[in-house]
C-alpha cells in the first residue's frame, strides 16, 4: 500500500501544472472530461464549463489546469498532512459526515489507482465505522455516488442534509 500511496503522489505532483497546447483542449482534455460525464451520468456541459473556468494561461500560450504548479504542490502537501479524524473526535456537536459509496474506474494504464483506492476504501469504512459507533453524535451516510457526489447526485446531498439538519430540529 505505500508503494502504491508513494506512485499516486508522485503521479499527483507530475500532473500539477502541467502545461498542454491550446489545440489539446478540444481533442484530449474536454473529451476526456466528456467520457467522465458520460460515466457518470452528468451533463457534459457541466465538467466542460468546469474545466475551461478552471484553466490558466503561461505568457508561451500553453494552457493548465489551476492551481499553478507550485500552489499545487502546496495544496497536495497540506492535504497529505490533513487528518479529520482527531477533529472528528473532538466535537461534540452533531456531524454529518456523508462518503461516496462508489469508486470510478479509472482502468488501462490506472488500474494500479483502482487497486490503491479498493484498499483506502476499505480501511476508511472500518475507520469510519469504528468513529461512528464510539461518538453517538457522528452520523454516517454513504451516498451511491462517486467523490464527484454533488455533480451526480445533488438532490440526494440536498436530502440527507435536510433530513440530518430536520432530525436536529425535532430533538431541540
Amino acid at each position: 500500500m505505500v508503494q502504491g500511496l508513494d506512485r499516486a503522489h508522485q503521479f499527483s505532483a507530475a500532473a500539477m501544472g502541467r502545461t498542454f497546447p491550446p489545440e489539446e483542449l478540444e481533442t484530449t482534455v474536454l473529451a476526456q472530461q466528456a467520457a467522465m460525464a458520460q460515466a457518470l451520468g452528468i451533463a457534459p456541459e457541466v465538467l466542460d464549463e468546469g474545466i475551461r473556468r478552471a484553466l490558466g494561461e503561461t505568457p508561451e500560450g500553453q494552457l493548465y489546469p489551476r492551481p499553478e504548479r507550485e500552489r499545487g504542490l502546496e495544496m497536495l502537501d497540506q492535504m497529505d498532512a490533513l487528518d479529520l479524524f482527531p477533529v472528528y473526535r473532538r466535537l461534540t456537536g452533531p456531524v454529518l459526515i456523508v462518503r461516496a459509496g462508489r469508486l470510478v474506474a479509472q482502468g488501462g494504464p490506472l488500474a494500479w489507482f483502482d487497486e490503491l483506492m479498493a484498499a483506502y476504501v476499505k480501511g476508511l469504512d472500518r475507520d469510519l465505522g469504528e468513529l461512528a459507533a464510539a461518538h453517538p453524535h457522528i452520523t454516517l451516510e454513504t451516498l451511491d455516488a462517486s467523490h464527484a457526489m454533488l455533480l451526480e447526485r445533488p438532490n440526494a446531498v440536498a436530502e440527507l442534509i435536510r433530513s440530518f439538519t430536520a432530525g436536529l430540529r425535532s430533538r431541540s
